[in-house]
This record gives C-alpha cells, sequence and structure tokens, in this order.
C-alpha cells in the first residue's frame, strides 16, 4: 500500500495563482514573462479554466485591456472572492489516497 498526495492545482494554476494573490490587474503577456512559462498559451488556458470556473473575472474598468504593440491588446484579469480565496490557502484541498 502506498500514500500519495493529491495536489488540486496544476503547477501553471498555482504560479498564477500565486502571482495574481497580491490582487492587482494581471494579463497573460505580462504572466508568460514574469513567471517564465514554456508557452504563452499556458496562461491563456488557465486563465480560461479560472474564468469558467469562477475563480478570475475580467477587468470591465476603463483600463481594462494593456497594448502590447501596433494592433494588440491583452485583457487585464482580477481574482473573484473565489479566486483570492483559493491564493490565499493554495494548500488546500490535499487529499491522502491510499492504493
Amino acid at each position: 500500500m502506498s500514500t500519495h498526495a493529491r495536489k488540486p492545482w496544476t503547477a501553471n494554476q498555482r504560479a498564477i495563482l500565486e502571482a495574481m494573490r497580491d490582487g492587482e490587474p494581471q494579463w497573460a503577456e505580462r504572466l508568460y514573462q514574469q513567471l517564465e512559462m514554456p508557452r504563452r498559451n499556458s496562461v491563456s488556458q488557465a486563465f480560461a479554466w479560472f474564468l469558467r470556473n469562477g475563480y478570475l473575472t475580467q477587468d470591465r474598468s476603463e483600463d481594462g485591456y494593456v497594448v502590447l504593440g501596433a494592433n494588440r491588446t491583452d485583457r487585464k484579469h482580477v481574482l473573484t472572492d473565489k479566486g483570492r480565496e483559493a491564493a490565499n490557502n493554495l494548500d488546500a484541498g490535499y487529499e491522502l489516497l491510499d492504493h
């Protein structure tokens, strides 16, 4: 019989939640560079999952977009209450499973 811990977040999800814990709006390009992720799409996919599951919302303020270059913008995102709770307690949800 072996026992192992199951983590509720992927490495990318966990890194993004940790980076967003301060409550400041973030966008995919910034986190991709800041977290040195292997693919830009890694952040976009995680953002999409967080949005679908209520952990993030799009910044709806007047300043909700950031200009990245000519004809290129990125949407800012902020944590919801659910997202802040998750970011402040990243180790919650670990379960010990017996095999």
